[in-house]
């Protein structure tokens, strides 16, 4: 009886085993960025002509190839020039983010037809970003 009680006194003395690390299949579930939030900020900052919210959608290496404000305000007027006319029809698209190649993309899709680019991507602190289009 007394070797009963000492074992069970040194396994609850003893260290609790490492707890088990998250398998593999749960840590690739981190939060992948949602291509369809970035597409509508995107669309969002072109409609309302907002270039602070436009500075926010960059990645460091756009607003590093900027010199200056005037720069990325012309670069805001193209893309709205080319977006604005059919954001209502983009609101109503599905959304993907295609990462097959070395470049990726946010893509949309209209009922009926095939997907297309809407703007090459990066990630940065778990963001999406616009890069070098």
């Amino acid at each position: 009886m007394r070797w009963l009680i000492l074992g069970f006194l040194i396994a609850c003395s003893s260290p609790s085993p490492a707890p088990k690390v998250a398998s593999a299949s749960l840590a690739s579930a981190e939060a992948v960025p949602d291509p369809r939030a970035f597409a509508l900020r995107m669309i969002d900052a072109l409609e309302h002509d907002d270039l602070a919210a436009w500075k926010l959608l960059l990645s460091t290496r756009q607003r590093a190839r900027a010199a200056d404000d005037e720069q990325l305000r012309m670069q805001l007027q193209a893309w709205r020039r080319d977006l604005v006319p059919k954001s209502h029809q983009l609101r109503g698209a599905s959304f993907s983010l295609d990462q097959s190649g070395p470049q990726h993309f946010v893509l949309y899709n209209l009922e009926g037809r095939e997907p297309e680019a809407l703007v090459m991507v990066t990630e940065e602190t778990g963001q999406l970003r616009i890069d070098e289009n």
